[in-house]
């Protein structure tokens, strides 16, 4: 379980890392000091993963779906997009590279991004 101490990137980003169950991604972000769903990677001197500036949880989800050692599939990968964007995450939110999580998904596996980017702006 995610600490108090902890962002809501922190608590999110180690669920999805670990597959755990969208119920436990819930957990984590609850019990977080600073829940803020939509936390872009990068705001701190410590976060210094090149990649990642700029990612939300959305772009992560995206991301670490393409890795080899990825824990989880497409359907997980869903389960986590529909609820990060029902809890709000802000799927208009661009990376350091000025992509937002829906153009990561170069293969057009996850539409709900792109309709949820579009209403956003």
């Amino acid at each position: 379980m995610a600490n108090a101490s902890t962002t809501g990137w922190d608590a999110g980003y180690a669920a999805i890392r670990d597959g755990k169950e969208v119920d436990e991604l819930r957990k984590r972000l609850r019990a977080a000091r600073r829940p803020d769903i939509s936390y872009q990677y990068g705001r701190t001197a410590s976060e210094s993963k090149a990649d990642w500036q700029g990612f939300t949880l959305l772009h992560f989800v995206v991301w670490k779906l393409h890795e080899k050692d990825c824990r989880y599939r497409s359907a997980r990968a869903v389960e986590y997009i529909d609820f990060l964007l029902a809890e709000g995450c802000d799927a208009s939110s661009q990376d350091h590279s000025g992509r937002t999580a829906a153009a990561l998904d170069e293969s057009g596996r996850f539409p709900q991004l792109a309709a949820a980017a579009a209403a956003a702006i």
